[in-house]
């Protein structure tokens, strides 16, 4: 006699599996913004809404946004890193509150303009493209970036520990 299996929801078996995850509750106002989808950009929008979308991924940005001051520097030198931290803005609650000269309260947002260097590497014959290749093409930079940023705060950490004689 067959016993069906018992029915979990996604959210459980993934709980069950990694007990450890702890997910961001961080809200953002999401809903009432969009991209304008100007020409053809509309495959780049769709990867930069999803990835705006991801709670982990936002608060990542909204971290480097909260850090520019002290990390100047560093931050400065990564295009990519502060061309999302820029998109990042017009989502964040908390600096549309602070927005006195109302930069980032518009409902849509001009993703081409802020992101128009890389959409002339990845698409310089402005042709339709596939999102999943931009989106690709947007994380290796964004990675590679994130990766010197990594590897250059840990050189700093060794070098700032007294040496053992």
């Amino acid at each position: 006699m067959y016993v069906p299996p018992p029915k979990f929801s996604p959210k459980e078996v993934f709980l069950y599996l990694m007990p450890d995850v702890k997910f961001s509750m961080f809200q953002f106002d999401k809903v009432n913004k969009g991209l304008v989808n100007s020409n053809i950009n509309c495959y780049m929008n769709v990867c930069l809404q999803s990835l705006i979308a991801c709670p982990s991924f936002f608060n990542m940005l909204t971290t480097i946004c909260d850090s520019l001051n002290t990390h100047q520097q560093i931050l400065s030198q990564k295009e990519i890193v502060m061309k999302f931290a820029e998109l990042s803005r017009f989502f964040n609650p908390r600096v549309q509150i602070m927005d006195e000269q109302l930069t980032y309260k518009d409902k849509v947002v001009d993703a081409e303009t802020i992101f128009q260097t890389e959409l002339a590497v990845f698409n310089p014959d402005r042709i339709q493209a596939d999102c999943s290749e931009f989106l690709v093409f947007i994380l290796d930079k964004l990675h590679e970036e994130l990766k010197d940023i990594y590897v250059s705060n840990s050189q700093e950490v060794e070098d700032e520990k007294p040496s053992a004689q």
